[in-house]
């Protein structure tokens, strides 16, 4: 039966939604593995530059690189940041649900074709029209006469 959280999503057919959650979850999937793989390897840079800075171990080149290193993890931290923009928007997108026999009802009449009946159904004993005559022979007439 509809509910309320039903009647805040758009109804879609269900090819649209089948597309619709494909982009979602390929868009949430690509952003936390972005996000997982820009966080360590900005990680492994930061710890890199900040032993290189803490403990020099009497070359002069070392703080140097282990400042570098703080300025190189700051792109896999961009990287992370984006991965977890791109998990926001997957999250933020507009929330539909497929058109389904009990959610056919909560569409506008001027945007469906077809509406569920309310009416009870009938057997089809009692819709399907019998002949009136019980006679077993066709006339002449009424049938087709062969071609050439």
């Amino acid at each position: 039966m509809p509910t309320t959280q039903n009647l805040e999503k758009r109804l879609v057919p269900k090819g649209k939604y089948a597309t619709y959650l494909m982009g979602k979850t390929s868009m949430a999937t690509v952003g936390a593995s972005l996000m997982v793989v820009g966080s360590g390897v900005a990680l492994l840079f930061l710890l890199g530059g900040l032993l290189m800075i803490a403990l020099p171990n009497g070359k002069s080149a070392t703080p140097i690189l282990g400042l570098i290193c703080l300025l190189i993890a700051t792109l896999p931290g961009y990287i992370a940041f984006v991965g977890r923009k791109l998990i926001q928007e997957a999250r933020n997108m507009e929330r539909l649900a497929p058109i389904t026999r009990h959610s056919a009802a909560l569409l506008p009449a001027v945007d469906s074709l077809v509406r569920p009946s309310s009416a009870a159904s009938i057997p089809q004993d009692r819709v399907l029209l019998r002949a009136t005559v019980a006679t077993d022979e066709t006339a002449a007439e009424e049938l087709l006469r062969p071609h050439g």
